[in-house]
C-alpha cells in the first residue's frame, strides 16, 4: 500500500494506491478529505461480507490514555450484536469485519467510545465477479432525517446502491428523490428501513431506483428524507466499468464461467449484448503478428489467441508480448495435427505441452479454452478436452475463405458482413492480409456499434456483468 498525504491550503487529503496479494491481486485508487476533529459516536450505513467483498474499520485513538471502542454491527436480515475493542493512547486498531460478521451479510455499524476518536471504513471488492477495486470513507458523527448527494449513475456500464441505515428505536419511513440531468424528477415514498436495520436500494432497477438509461435520465442528484422524522444514514456506492478498456478477462474466475455455460463447444457468445471476439490463431507463421498486436493497441482492443506450443517455443518473444499486452491466451495445440487422427494420450499430450510451455513463458495459463486445429472435432474428442479442463472454441465467422490468394479487402468485407451480436471472428494472426483488413474490421464493426472484446467477455452471462 501506498499513502500519500497532500497538504494544500490547510486542506488535508489521503490518496490511497492498492495493489496487493492480500486483496487478491484487486486494484484501484481512493481518496477522501480527512475529518475536522475526533467524536465520541460514528455510523456507517455501508458494509458487506458477501463473497468478493472485505470490509476493514481503522479506529485511530490520537489521544494520550487507553479507550474502549464498542462497534454495534446492525445486520441486513437481524441478529445485530455489538464487540469491544481496547485503543491503546496515541495508536490505531483494524477491525477485520469479515472475521466477526458472519458470511454473506450486508452490514451497518456504529461506534462509540469513551474518548474521542476517528473512524474509517475500507472496503475492497470484486463486484459481479468482474469489477475490483475499492474505496475508502470516514463515517458520519450523527444521522440525520434528510441526505444528499450530487453523483449518481444508472448508465450503461454503472450500478449505484444506495444504503440506509437506522441505528435508532424507532421505524423509519422514508421518501426518496432523484434529480435527473433531463429535468425529470422521480419519487420514491415511503421505504420502510426498521429500526436497528438497513436497506438497500438498487437504484439501476425501478422499482426503488431510476432504472437503467443511457442517457441523460441515467445521471441524477439524489435526496433522501426521512419522512416520519426517525434520524437515518444513508450512504452511495457506486461500481462501473468506465471507458472499458482495460484486459476485464483476467478479472473472472474463467473455470467458472466455463463450468457455469457446460463446457462443452461453442460457437457463439451472449447474443443480448453488441459484442464481437476477434479471436486470432496463432500456429505458425510470426512475420504478421507484430503488426496485428500494434493495430491492436493502437485501438486499445484486448483480443483471445489460441497459440500453439511450436509458435511460443519458436516465438517466445511475440508470446510474452501478447501477454503483457492485456491478451487473453488459449491452448491451439501443440504441433497443429488432426485430433481425430491422434490417439487419446497423444491429445492429452497436446495440450499438456502446450501448457507447460505458455504458462512457463507468461505465468499464465491457457485454461479453460481450446480450439480444435482445422476446427476439425467430434463428440468424444469434445468430452476428452473437457475433462482436461478446456471448452472448446469453434467460431461464427471464419475471416478467410477458401480462395487461398484472397485479399484483405475480401477479408474484412465478409467479417464485417457476417457478424453479428455474440459472434466469435476467427482469424490467423500468421495470414499476410490480416494486417491490412483488421484497422478497417475495426473501425466499422465500432462504427457499428459494437464492443470488441475477449473470449471471456463475450461468454459472460447477463447476471455476470453490468
Amino acid at each position: 500500500m501506498l499513502h500519500v498525504i497532500i497538504n494544500a491550503s490547510l486542506i488535508t487529503l489521503l490518496v490511497l494506491v492498492f495493489s496487493s496479494p492480500a486483496f487478491g491481486s484487486w486494484d484501484g485508487c481512493s481518496g477522501i478529505v480527512g475529518c475536522r476533529g475526533a467524536s465520541r459516536v460514528w455510523f456507517f450505513a455501508e458494509g458487506s461480507t458477501r463473497p468478493g467483498f472485505e470490509e476493514w474499520v481503522c479506529l485511530l485513538n490520537p489521544n494520550d490514555v487507553e479507550t474502549n471502542a464498542v462497534i454495534f454491527f446492525m445486520l441486513d436480515a437481524g441478529g445485530n450484536f455489538e464487540k469491544s475493542y481496547v485503543l491503546p493512547p496515541r495508536s490505531r486498531v483494524t477491525v477485520d469485519v469479515f472475521s466477526v460478521v458472519p458470511g454473506d451479510r450486508d452490514v451497518s455499524l456504529r461506534i462509540t467510545s469513551s474518548e474521542p476518536v476517528v473512524a474509517e471504513r475500507s472496503m475492497y471488492f470484486m463486484y459481479r465477479n468482474r469489477i475490483t477495486g475499492g474505496h475508502d470513507v470516514l463515517g458520519a458523527t450523527a444521522p440525520d432525517t434528510e441526505w444528499y448527494f450530487a453523483e449518481g449513475c444508472t448508465r450503461n456500464g454503472f450500478d449505484t446502491w444506495l444504503c440506509i441505515s437506522n441505528p435508532g428505536e424507532s421505524d423509519a419511513l422514508i421518501d426518496v428523490d432523484y434529480f435527473c440531468a433531463d429535468g425529470q424528477t422521480i419519487s420514491k415514498q415511503e421505504i420502510s428501513v426498521p429500526a436497528g436495520n438497513r436497506v438497500t436500494v438498487p437504484v439501476h432497477d425501478e422499482a426503488l431506483g431510476v432504472g437503467r438509461h443511457d442517457d441523460p435520465h441515467g445521471n441524477f442528484g439524489i435526496r433522501v428524507t426521512s419522512k416520519n422524522g426517525v434520524p437515518i444514514v444513508a450512504e452511495r456506492s457506486m461500481y462501473f466499468a468506465y471507458k472499458n478498456k482495460r484486459p476485464n478477462w483476467r478479472a473472472y474466475d474463467r473455470n467458472v464461467l466455463a463450468a457455469s455455460l457446460g463446457w462443452g463447444d461453442i460457437s457463439v457468445g451472449n447474443t443480448s449484448r453488441r459484442r464481437i471476439a476477434l479471436t486470432f490463431d496463432t500456429a505458425s507463421e510470426g512475420a504478421y503478428t507484430p503488426a496485428i498486436l500494434d493495430i491492436l493497441k493502437g485501438a486499445g482492443i484486448h483480443c483471445t489467441f489460441f497459440i500453439s506450443g511450436r509458435f511460443a517455443e519458436q516465438y517466445p518473444d511475440l508470446v510474452r508480448r501478447i501477454a503483457a499486452e492485456g491478451h487473453e491466451i488459449a491452448n491451439h495445440s501443440y504441433s497443429h495435427p488432426h485430433f481425430a487422427r491422434q490417439s487419446a494420450d497423444a491429445v492429452t499430450g497436446e495440450l499438456a505441452r502446450t501448457e507447460a510451455i505458455i504458462a512457463g513463458l507468461t505465468g499464465l495459463t491457457t485454461r479453460p479454452y481450446f480450439r480444435f486445429p482445422y476446427g476439425e472435432r467430434n463428440a468424444a474428442l469434445i468430452r476428452q478436452v473437457n475433462a482436461e479442463g478446456y471448452m472448446s472454441g469453434f467460431w461464427t465467422v471464419a475471416a478467410e475463405g477458401e480462395n487461398p490468394r484472397e485479399t484483405s479487402d475480401a477479408v474484412y468485407r465478409r467479417v464485417v458482413s457476417k457478424s453479428r451480436p455474440g459472434a466469435i471472428v476467427l482469424m490467423h494472426s500468421g495470414d499476410p492480409e490480416e494486417p491490412g483488413a483488421l484497422p478497417l474490421v475495426i473501425r466499422d464493426l465500432e462504427a457499428a456499434g459494437y464492443e470488441l472484446v475477449t473470449l471471456t467477455e463475450l461468454l459472460l452471462p447477463d447476471d455476470w456483468a453490468i
